[in-house]
């Protein structure tokens, strides 16, 4: 995937500080836009007045309540979905249906993040196996970490709840605890944090990695790791609360075309 062709367009203001659009540009691309001219001052903010740092404390404290009342909201209805593909997983193979993997979150604080199980329980030594003796695969893992074919998913379920990210529903925990957030970054494990640089490792440590992001609709499985690094990026300079609802309103499209979807 190609970011130079990529339809996120994200452009600031004279003061530096990025304003949406009235509407979306084609596609799954979100548009950003300043004022037009320095003569143009606009109607006055509710924020003039406050400096830096109390936007930001008031951003995040909206933030974060909208994150527990949705997160509450939608875990409520995605129980009976949730509990239905947990009886499923269950009759596969009698293992629990849910897997908790450590991933790095804010200020680099390691918590755990519980998905739907998709893959067997001895997916790690069958990865190891299936690398070793494929050296495309090998190579396709070290390029985004992600394989077209994958040994470690269960039949049928496996791959229907992954390319739909039913398997994430139970996220909606993580972020009603408070580890993550609807929308953020996705949270990646050590080994995946690993093959970026450490200034962009600093970078997704300073927000709360997210339940959906730009990444997800975007790109998703499709992107390499320097589409990763520039997608995480433009949302973690360029965020807010209108974004966010933006990219949420985006999300169901793109799991419906599972365009990108492993």
């Amino acid at each position: 995937m190609s970011l130079a062709n990529s339809d996120l367009d994200i452009v600031t203001g004279p003061s530096g500080r990025p304003l949406l659009t009235s509407g979306l540009t084609s596609g799954t691309g979100i548009a950003l836009a300043g004022r037009a001219s320095a003569g143009f001052a606009g109607p006055p903010s509710p924020t003039d007045g406050l400096d830096g740092l109390s936007v930001d404390r008031l951003a995040a404290a909206g933030k974060a309540a909208f994150d527990a009342v949705a997160s509450a909201v939608l875990l409520l209805i995605a129980l009976p979905i949730i509990t239905l593909l947990a009886a499923l997983i269950w009759s596969l193979d009698g293992h629990s249906p849910f897997y908790a993997q450590p991933r790095v979150g804010r200020h680099g604080v390691v918590f755990r993040v519980w998905k739907l199980r998709s893959m067997h329980v001895d997916a790690d030594a069958r990865l190891a196996r299936h690398l070793e003796s494929d050296e495309a695969a090998a190579e396709e893992w070290r390029r985004c970490f992600k394989l077209t074919r994958d040994p470690r998913i269960l039949p049928f379920i496996g791959n229907l709840i992954r390319r739909s990210s039913l398997d994430e529903l139970p996220q909606l925990w993580n972020v009603l605890c408070g580890e993550m957030s609807l929308v953020g970054p996705r949270p990646f494990p050590s080994y995946h944090l690993a093959a970026f640089s450490d200034e962009f490792r600093q970078l997704r440590c300073s927000v709360m990695p997210g339940l959906t992001g730009l990444w997800q609709i975007q790109a998703r499985s499709d992107g390499s790791l320097s589409d990763q690094e520039d997608l995480d990026t433009r949302y973690i300079r360029h965020r807010s609360f209108r974004l966010d609802l933006l990219i949420l309103l985006r999300t169901l499209p793109a799991i419906l075309s599972a365009r990108g979807a492993r």
